[in-house]
């Protein structure tokens, strides 16, 4: 975990990071990183809000498995979280022969 600027965050390392922004009202989780980060992504998240806390959103900025592979453990652990991105990656994300590779 790395700040970035005052209420910005790289979480986990340089060659897989997402990026968590945090507010006084709303915090949002950028991009959900490759599968194998979400543990580490959980545990930082944890680390800045608190346990008993959710990022309110999670940003999909694009339909790519080192942007979107561990969505589904983040929002096993996080299920308050809403998710957003374009028309196009929801069309996607709703097709089973895509999510079941993000299982």
């Amino acid at each position: 975990m790395q700040p970035i600027a005052e209420h910005l965050y790289r979480l986990g390392d340089s060659l897989h990071p997402c990026f968590l922004l945090t507010g006084t009202a709303h915090s949002v989780l950028i991009d959900a990183g490759p599968a194998f980060m979400a543990p580490t992504y959980r545990k930082e998240i944890e680390h800045l809000l608190g346990r008993d806390k959710s990022p309110d959103w999670l940003f999909l900025t694009h339909f790519h498995y080192d942007h979107v592979g561990g969505a589904p453990y983040l929002l096993r652990h996080f299920p308050a979280m809403q998710t957003a991105g374009s028309v196009k990656l929801g069309r996607l994300l709703v097709r089973s022969k895509i999510t079941a590779g993000l299982m």
